[in-house]
């Protein structure tokens, strides 16, 4: 959570015409909460590195209220599309470490194992999709198999 960036959010949002808030509104109503969170935590991500006085300049690069309401809301779909492609990067990414981790396992590297499900489970952490709870809990599971196999 950065207060700058909500600071900044908060007077990017009072800048828009009720035409702009109505479609962003509009856009985030078919959101789905993964899809929310996602792009929140984009958000986030991409900014996070970024002093004050760069958010400011990047805000001020981009000048709301010259965005029709329609812009708005393909800006909106365009980066619903962006979130969701990379939570499904990163959700491929921790499935295919897994996998890793369970050749390891079938190999009897339990130690490496273990650190390939630690990874995974590294990697998924904040994704509350269906598709990562499924990963994050078999690596959980089979962590505790490497566990149990080195006695840790």
């Amino acid at each position: 959570f950065n207060p700058e960036m909500m600071k900044l959010a908060q007077e990017q949002m009072s800048k828009m015409t009720p035409e702009q808030m109505a479609a962003v509104q509009a856009q985030m109503s078919q959101m789905s909460p993964e899809a929310m969170q996602a792009q929140m935590a984009q958000a986030q991500s991409m900014m996070s590195g970024m002093s004050p006085e760069q958010l400011r300049a990047q805000m001020a690069s981009t000048n709301i209220q010259d965005l029709s309401p329609e812009e708005v809301a393909k800006q909106m779909r365009e980066g619903q599309g962006q979130a969701a492609a990379q939570i499904q990067y990163k959700v491929s990414g921790a499935e295919m470490i897994k996998n890793e981790g369970n050749a390891l396992h079938n190999a009897g590297k339990y130690q490496e194992a273990a650190t390939k499900y630690l990874e995974a489970k590294t990697k998924l952490e904040g994704n509350v999709t269906p598709q990562a709870a499924t990963i994050y809990k078999s690596c959980s599971l089979n962590l505790a198999s490497c566990y149990l196999k080195t006695g840790d």
